[in-house]
């Protein structure tokens, strides 16, 4: 029995009001709202939610969200589903997808790539495929037919062909083969061999004997102040497991945070930081002066931010470069900090990678870069311009002594 039945409502109980006490019926309803319903679901009861598209849902979506969840009671029957495709890097959606994935919520991630799709096919021949091709069809598609994967494939090349302006970062989107796919930046990524599953590690503290730490440091006055602690062991892998950032600390709180950071969590031993790489602009020059009151050293660093990007790009590519998942600003940068201008993109194996003219500074979107930043003045001017090792008095006088001997051998004058 139906009471209401129209666009927004379906309400199953008796539409009779002289026998609704005999026979009520069902009780039960569909209810269907807009996402911009600020008060939706909000003094009700709701046994089963479902919220559709929500990575492209606009305004407070936390506000939305809360007052929606508190609408289902926690017993049995009952259900929350949040679907969507993805839209970037970020948001609401995003976050909670992941969170669900690394067990960090009781949700239930479940990712459901294109090629499931039965009519995802097409009839037609595939003469030689490419690496991300090749992919698809061993490791992805592995259960299907050789007759039914090509026919993905035909219709996989039509789509990105007809539908997708011939990107395949934009079928990626639409049409994703992973979940890792479908979440990405919809403008080019500056760090875009950084892979979360890859690269993030879980935590550990480096060991004070088998390592040498360097730092990085970004000043900020209106922008957050980063600095991020590395240690690079005997096979050349670097470990970022520190980082700060913060807005409007003082020179003395940055101190105090620097000399927490720079010690061991268990033992309490110091790490023996051989620099603190810095930028070059007058803020930078100006923390460095100030910091040294408090007994905390910088040095200006490499700022040329191609070379840096390219730096750090390489140690991802070749897996060297490895962030403690602590380090959850760098994480979100790395995934974030983009550039202005769209660029066409290819695939070479199985990483996307941008194509056109060389990137200058100007076609940085300067946002999401603090972290970012000293990273790279950190990373590069370690790599490209290590540092000398200090030598004692001792070992100066020795060298200075079978210097002079040399000479008099030759009987060279001797400039003691």
């Amino acid at each position: 029995m139906k009471r209401y039945d129209n666009k927004k409502s379906l309400t199953f109980e008796n539409p009779e009001e002289e026998g609704k006490f005999d026979n009520p019926g069902l009780k039960s309803s569909i209810r269907v709202f807009t996402a911009n319903k600020k008060g939706g679901g909000r003094s009700q009861t709701i046994n089963n939610l479902h919220l559709s598209e929500v990575a492209f849902w606009e305004g407070d979506i936390d506000a939305l969200m809360t007052g929606l969840k508190q609408s289902v009671p926690k017993e049995p029957n009952t259900m929350i589903i949040m679907e969507s495709t993805a839209n970037g890097t970020s948001g609401y959606f995003h976050d909670e997808y992941w969170k669900a994935k690394n067990g960090k919520s009781d949700y239930t991630a479940v990712f459901l790539p294109w090629f499931i799709h039965e009519e995802y096919e097409m009839e037609g021949e595939i003469d030689e495929m490419d690496d991300l091709e090749t992919t698809l069809y061993n490791v992805h598609m592995e259960g299907m037919s050789h007759e039914q994967r090509i026919r993905k494939l035909v219709w996989r090349r039509d789509t990105i062909r007809n539908e997708c302006n011939g990107s395949i970062k934009q079928f990626m989107q639409e049409y994703p083969s992973t979940d890792k796919e479908a979440f990405q930046k919809k403008e080019g990524r500056v760090y875009y061999a950084f892979d979360r599953d890859s690269h993030v590690v879980p935590h550990f503290e480096p060991d004070p004997n088998e390592n040498v730490f360097f730092g990085g440091y970004d000043f900020g006055a209106e922008h957050p102040t980063a600095y991020g602690l590395f240690a690079i062991d005997k096979y050349g892998t670097i470990y970022k497991f520190r980082e700060f950032k913060r807005i409007g600390a003082t020179f003395q709180e940055q101190a105090e945070e620097f000399k927490e950071m720079e010690k061991h969590r268990d033992t309490g031993q110091r790490f023996k930081v051989v620099r603190r790489y810095r930028g070059h602009d007058s803020g930078a020059k100006q923390a460095e002066l100030e910091l040294k009151r408090y007994k905390i050293k910088l040095t200006e660093g490499i700022v040329k931010r191609e070379l840096g990007i390219t730096t750090i790009n390489g140690l991802f590519l070749e897996n060297k470069y490895l962030i403690s998942d602590e380090c959850v600003n760098t994480i979100y940068e790395l995934e974030n900090h983009v550039y202005k201008k769209k660029y066409e993109s290819e695939i070479d194996d199985g990483i996307l990678k941008l194509k056109g003219e060389e990137h200058k500074d100007a076609d940085v979107i300067k946002e999401l870069d603090d972290c970012v930043d000293a990273d790279r003045y950190g990373i590069a001017t370690f790599m490209h311009k290590r540092p000398k090792e200090k030598k004692d008095t001792v070992q100066k006088v020795k060298e200075r002594i079978r210097k002079d001997v040399r000479l008099k051998k030759k009987r060279a004058k001797v400039n003691w």
